[in-house]
């Protein structure tokens, strides 16, 4: 995977359409714009997930504003 771009995998592998095919391959990472929150499965791994961002405010506002920026074409 390139650096910078993330190999996504849906959650119905026999049947998602994500980077294993061909016209939608990797995803740029600046138009990530949500994180998860919890893990399900495997159930042994139930619960929530840290927050990455919860000790930096500001740089969870400066990549929410770079999103915005690719999503507007800027």
């Amino acid at each position: 995977v390139p650096e910078g771009e993330i190999f996504v995998m849906g959650d119905n592998r026999n049947h998602s359409a994500d980077s294993r095919q061909e016209e939608i391959q990797t995803v740029d990472e600046r138009c990530i714009v949500g994180h998860a929150v919890a893990r399900i499965y495997p159930l042994s791994k139930f619960g929530l997930l840290k927050n990455p961002f919860d000790n930096d405010m500001g740089k969870k506002e400066e990549f929410t504003a770079h999103a915005r920026e690719s999503f507007d074409g800027e």
